[in-house]
C-alpha cells in the first residue's frame, strides 16, 4: 500500500479495511475515506450480483451510522429518478463508467435537468437531497459497478412514477448482503 501524500494516511485496499475504517467514522470523514480507496474491481466479485433487467443492490455492510451498496450494472441498466431521504450519499466508481443526470425543481414545480456527468472508475460525485433527484445510468456497452456510501442507512426514498407524475416512497432492498444472496 502506498501512502496518500496529501493527508499522510494509507490507501484503502481491500473491502475489509474500508468497512473498518467506516465503523470508527462519521459524516464528516465520509469523503476523505471515499478519495483514500484503491480497491481493484475483483475484490468486488464476491458481493457481485447482474441481472439484465435491473440493476442490482448489494450489501456490503450495514452499521447504524452507514450503509455501503456496491451496485452492479449491466448496459442499458438505469435508477428511476429518486430522492436520498435526506441522507448524504458518496458514490465512487468500481469500474466502468456510469452516467447520472441531476433534475431540481423548476418554478413550475416540474423536474429540469440541472446537470450531466460521467462517473468512471476511480472517481467520486456527491448526492444529497438539497442538490435535487439524480438518476443513474449505464449506457455503455460494459458492465459497471459503482460503490455507494450513506451515512445513515436508507431504507426508503422517493421515486419518480412516470404514469403518475409524481413521487411515491418506495421501500428498498438488497440483492445480497454481505455476500449472500437475499430471497
Amino acid at each position: 500500500m502506498r501512502g496518500n501524500l496529501d493527508e499522510g494516511l494509507l490507501q484503502i485496499a481491500t473491502v475489509e479495511m474500508l468497512v473498518e475504517e467506516l465503523k470508527m467514522a462519521n459524516k464528516s470523514q465520509a469523503a476523505q475515506l471515499i478519495k483514500r480507496i484503491e480497491i481493484p474491481a475483483e475484490a468486488f466479485a464476491n458481493y457481485a450480483t447482474w441481472n439484465n433487467e435491473r440493476y442490482t443492490r448489494n450489501c456490503l455492510a450495514l452499521q447504524s451510522h452507514f450503509e455501503l451498496i456496491l451496485l452492479c450494472w449491466e448496459p442499458g441498466n438505469k435508477t428511476p429518478l429518486h430522492c436520498h431521504a435526506e441522507q448524504e450519499c458518496w458514490v465512487y466508481g468500481v469500474e466502468g463508467e456510469v452516467t447520472e443526470i441531476r433534475y431540481a425543481p423548476n418554478e413550475l414545480n416540474r423536474m429540469q435537468q440541472s446537470n450531466f456527468s460521467q462517473l468512471n472508475g476511480g472517481e467520486m460525485t456527491y448526492m444529497h437531497d438539497r442538490m435535487g433527484y439524480h438518476i443513474i445510468e449505464n449506457n455503455s456497452t460494459e458492465r459497471a459497478m459503482t460503490l455507494h456510501l450513506y451515512m445513515n442507512p436508507i431504507k426508503k426514498c422517493r421515486i419518480f412514477d412516470v404514469e403518475t407524475g409524481a413521487f411515491e416512497w418506495k421501500t428498498l432492498r438488497y440483492d445480497s448482503f454481505e455476500g449472500k444472496l437475499v430471497a
